[in-house]
C-alpha cells in the first residue's frame, strides 16, 4: 500500500450531514496536526442558468459553509486547501482522496432509482478510511 500524506479530505455540499462532516473533520485533522482538503463536486446540468452562473453559485456555497465551519473551529482551525471541482460527486472525492489519509463524507440521503449514494461508493472504492458523518452526530 502506498505511504499516506495525512491529508485528511472532506466532501461538502450544503446538506447537514455535509455540515457535520466538515465540522467533524476540522476536529480531526487538526488532531493529526494535519491539512484538511474541503472538497465540493458541482455539474452545470444540477444548477439552473449558464455554466457560469452555476460556477459562481457552487463557488458561494462553499466560500459561505466553508467560512461558517472555520469560524466556529476557532483560531487553531487546521490549513484548509479549497477545491471546488465540476464533475460527479463520488468520482471528484475519490479522485482528491488518492493521496489521503483519511477521507469524511456525510452520510448519503436516498440514491434515486436504486443507485449507490456518493458516501456508499467511497465507501466501496477508497483507498483510505472513510468516516461517514450522520447529520445528527452534534446533537
Amino acid at each position: 500500500m502506498a505511504e499516506r500524506s495525512g491529508l485528511v479530505v472532506v466532501g461538502i455540499d450544503g446538506s447537514p450531514a455535509s455540515r457535520e462532516a466538515l465540522a467533524w473533520a476540522l476536529v480531526e485533522a487538526s488532531a493529526w496536526h494535519a491539512p484538511l482538503e474541503v472538497v465540493h463536486a458541482w455539474h452545470a446540468r444540477w444548477l439552473p442558468g449558464s455554466r457560469a452562473a452555476a460556477q459562481d453559485r457552487a463557488d458561494r456555497l462553499f466560500e459561505t459553509q466553508l467560512s461558517a465551519a472555520v469560524a466556529w473551529y476557532g483560531p487553531d482551525a487546521p490549513m484548509v486547501i479549497e477545491n471546488v471541482r465540476e464533475g460527479r460527486a463520488a468520482t471528484v472525492l475519490l479522485d482528491a482522496a488518492r493521496p489521503a489519509s483519511l477521507l469524511v463524507v456525510g452520510a448519503a440521503r436516498r440514491a434515486r432509482h436504486g443507485a449507490e449514494s456518493v458516501s456508499e461508493e467511497c465507501v466501496r472504492c477508497a483507498r483510505c478510511p472513510v468516516v461517514v458523518v450522520p447529520a445528527d452526530v452534534g446533537r
